[in-house]
């Protein structure tokens, strides 16, 4: 298993590597940069998601890192108290669902709530209160409404508006799309 990420800048024509263990910098890429990012990682990639302006990265020990988008630069590191089995981010990048392995999903709050002025840390990542939903295989946020979202749950299709269900209906299909 190896864990490389590669980002070009369109503006700049040139590519950044670097191992997902390690934290990208801007300095100039080197034949040894190349040869670790080749290496296996400790703490493998299970479940990724991007939008134009975030990527979401979860390993299998639970740590979900968060890059911006073009940059690459690391933003946040969270841990998770699961294995992300899926990952899927609202399309304004301000909450992601969570399905773990046990088909459970939870909600993450992605905007910085609260920062420390003594540290200068940010708490980003809250668990959204109330919201927790088991047997959960598919996930699929709204190209055009951060707060509405489709889940498949068992049998069953629901749709949410923020966290409010609406009357679910049977369905085995998977959801492609959702607008």
């Amino acid at each position: 298993k190896s864990a490389i990420i590669t980002a070009r800048n369109p503006f700049k024509k040139d590519e950044q590597v670097f191992h997902i263990d390690d934290a990208p910098s801007s300095a100039k890429d080197s034949m040894e940069k190349f040869k670790k990012a080749l290496d296996e990682s400790v703490d493998p990639i299970c479940s990724i998601a991007a939008t134009e302006t975030m990527l979401l990265v979860g390993k299998e020990s639970g740590a979900l890192q968060s890059y911006s988008l073009p940059s690459l630069s690391l933003g946040h590191s969270h841990q998770l108290n699961c294995r992300p089995d899926h990952l899927s981010i609202n399309c304004d990048s301000t909450r992601v669902g969570i399905i773990d392995i046990a088909g459970v999903l939870t909600l993450y709050d992605l905007e910085v709530k609260h920062t420390d002025p003594e540290t200068g840390a940010s708490q980003v990542g809250t668990v959204i209160p109330g919201f927790q939903r088991r047997c959960v295989w598919n996930i699929m946020w709204a190209k055009d409404n951060p707060k509405l979202f489709a889940i498949m749950e068992r049998t069953y299709m629901y749709i949410f508006r923020d966290t409010d269900p609406e009357e679910p209906f049977t369905s085995n299909g998977w959801i492609c799309d959702f607008e």
